[in-house]
């Protein structure tokens, strides 16, 4: 199914939490145990899945330690930050 633009914040913040379970095997955490990533973090189960479930925003803390522990693909940060892929692709030129 097409993305339309109507829905980019929705789609940019289930990518970021896709992308999260993606590395947390890679990083030694069960991606299936949200207990887990949250002793590793530092951070509660519950505000984790209030954050996955959009119920409560996410503090900048949090989230520098999320890409401190799991390193992420950078591009997934910066859409679920607000940024168009136009302003990614600019950012990956001029840091070539």
């Amino acid at each position: 199914m097409p993305r339309i633009r109507q829905y980019a914040e929705r789609y940019a913040v289930e990518d970021f939490w896709k992308e999260i379970d993606r590395c947390c095997p890679l990083a030694g955490i069960q991606s299936d145990n949200a207990s887990a990533l949250g002793k590793r973090i530092g951070e509660g189960y519950q505000n984790l899945l209030n954050y996955q479930k959009g119920k409560t925003e996410m503090r900048v803390s949090v989230l520098r330690k999320l890409v401190t522990t799991l390193h992420p693909d950078p591009a997934v940060i910066l859409k679920t930050l607000g940024y168009s892929e136009k302003e990614i692709r600019a950012f990956a030129r001029e840091w070539q």
